[in-house]
């Protein structure tokens, strides 16, 4: 059939054949881009999961780097262990609580006690109970030895810790000076300061099962590697070994997995256009006027969502307005009235149980009104309407402030608040009005949770960074459990459980407190020990303008 327009020949076969054609080089151009794309994304999951190994393996090196130190510490401060050295030895004393107790309960295997002048006082191996000491390894104790003299000269009660090599092969190492009990006196000179030092080899068997653990194949440690990480030793400075281990391919497996399965679909994807094609431009303006329709469904089901949306926010809004009114007006007038009729104006009260009664329902009307206004300020917060005002202010005075305002309700319950800050006044820029709220609820949770005549510990003090200050609240009361601390700085969350409530909240002066130090640049840190006591620490920098800088997920434990 031909059919023709002037002097143009338009033949049906030719036009299935062109456009065959052409559907063809899109069908493989869309082949080569989908697999292009599939590449790239499988080698860019691959340097993600790379980048993830090397934080987790940074990780767990660093707590057991800590849980090493941890342990030496403890040790270092145990007077016996001082005591005993400046005595004769004992074989005994030392196989209960020197190098075998210790390999076998903290998986130790060199356990060593030095003098500040470099005297061998005792070395333990667990694989040679009476190891000798070669001319490198007294090179590296008693390297070890000066670092935890140059600690104790900085007060650092913690010890230092890194990687060195130790008996022919890398071990993680941590030492402290022991202290010298205050009782001692008369001491000999020689020993008046010893040195603790504890090695956990890093064996082949050791790397291996770290990296089951953790799902890291091949993990070793060397002095050079493709995939490495760089270990410091106890002076923060880079030692010579790194950490290698085998990067996860995942991506690119998964590539070569689903490759042959999109050859496939796109070969028959081909075939299927090329079918397609015979049907003519009928088919192809049916399924555009198909997809138009779609696409409109789909425009009005958005429109429909927003819709939907903004009203709720509406409702939400108009709720939270009518609540403010409609709770305030009666519980203004119940507070009122109630504090108008114990005062006695109009005449005594009858009745002794009136007055008490009048007392409660004033002070749970103030408790209840406190509430809404709490709820209220969050919803404010999250809605982005609170604007924070920033000014030059001294933070000596909304410390003590803070401190004199919470005085009345420790005393009730003789809880001693000890105020340690600088002498002279210090300026920062900050909303005044919120980090005084800021203060108030985490000195009144303190002490809230501190025990009857126990203490609260507040400080303030300049932090590592330019400009800034710490304020850290510490409380000696019931603690916050480990399952709890992660959650909390949510609205409505507390330290305690439901079915052992004790003290008094909503769990929203936490949340206000986190909201507020975001919208003012501020920060906080929560640490806690159950049944030991919280620690609560706000920095506050001197930036001009507020930065969102503390969250709820910034909360750490012990």
């Amino acid at each position: 059939m031909l059919f023709t327009q002037g002097t143009v020949e338009f033949r049906p076969s030719r036009m299935i054949a062109i456009l065959g054609g052409a559907t063809a080089v899109v069908v493989c151009a869309w082949i080569a881009v989908l697999i292009w794309a599939l590449n790239v994304s499988s080698a860019s999951l691959d340097a993600t999961q790379n980048n993830g190994e090397r934080r987790l393996l940074r990780s767990v090196f660093d707590t057991y780097q800590k849980t090493l130190s941890k342990n030496v510490t403890d040790y270092a401060w145990w007077d016996e262990l001082y005591n005993y050295f400046q005595g004769p030895p004992s074989a005994a004393w030392e196989e209960d609580n020197l190098g075998p107790y210790i390999s076998e309960h903290f998986d130790i295997d060199y356990v060593a006690v030095t003098s500040k002048s470099g005297a061998m006082l005792y070395l333990y191996s667990h694989d040679q109970k009476h190891a000798v000491l070669s001319a490198k390894d007294a090179a590296v104790l008693a390297k070890l030895t000066h670092v935890a003299f140059q600690s104790s000269k900085g007060r650092n009660e913690a010890a230092s810790s890194g990687i060195v090599e130790f008996g022919g092969k890398a071990g993680i190492a941590a030492v402290s000076a022991i202290h010298v009990p205050p009782e001692n006196k008369n001491l000999n000179p020689e020993r008046a300061q010893l040195c603790l030092v504890e090695i956990r080899a890093l064996t082949p068997a050791f790397l291996s099962k770290i990296g089951h653990g953790y799902g890291v194949a091949n993990l070793a440690v060397s002095r050079s590697g493709a995939a490495s990480l760089a270990l410091h030793d106890p002076t923060s400075a880079p030692s010579i070994f790194r950490l290698s281990w085998e990067p996860s391919k995942s991506g690119h497996d998964l590539f070569l997995r689903i490759l042959p399965t999109i050859l496939l679909i796109g070969f028959a994807s081909l075939l299927s256009f090329l079918a397609l094609m015979a049907l003519g431009s009928r088919v192809i303006r049916h399924l555009r006027s198909g997809e138009t329709r779609i696409l409109n469904a789909e425009l009005d089901a958005s429109r429909a969502r927003a819709q939907a949306a903004e009203e709720t926010s509406r409702s939400k809004s108009t709720f939270i307005a009518n609540m403010s009114h409609e709770l305030r007006t009666p519980l203004n007038a119940i507070i009122g009235f109630s504090d108008f009729i114990c005062s006695e104006a109009l005449g005594p009260v009858g009745n002794r149980k009136y007055r008490e009664y009048i007392g409660d329902i004033s002070s749970s009307g103030q408790h209840l009104l406190r509430i809404v206004n709490d709820i209220l300020q969050v919803s404010k917060i999250e809605a982005g309407k609170f604007e924070p005002v920033i000014e030059d202010a001294s933070l000596s005075e909304i410390l003590i402030d803070s401190v004199r305002m919470m005085e009345v309700l420790a005393a009730k319950r003789r809880i001693a608040l000890h105020v340690s800050q600088p002498e002279s006044s210090i300026p920062i820029r900050t909303d005044r009005q919120a980090l005084h709220q800021i203060l108030l609820n985490i000195i009144s949770n303190a002490v809230k949770f501190s025990c009857d005549g126990g203490s609260v510990e507040i400080e303030c003090m300049p932090s590592g960074e330019h400009g800034a200050f710490v304020i850290a609240v510490v409380d000696h009361g019931c603690g916050i459990p480990e399952n709890v601390l992660h959650e909390l700085g949510k609205p409505f969350v507390q330290a305690e459980g439901a079915y052992r409530r004790t003290y008094q909240g909503t769990g929203l002066g936490l949340a206000i407190s986190f909201l507020l130090a975001q919208a003012i640049g501020a920060s906080i840190e929560i640490s806690s020990v159950e049944h030991s006591g919280t620690t609560v620490r706000v920095l506050i920098g001197q930036a001009d303008g507020a930065q969102a800088q503390a969250a709820p997920d910034m909360v750490q434990a012990a």
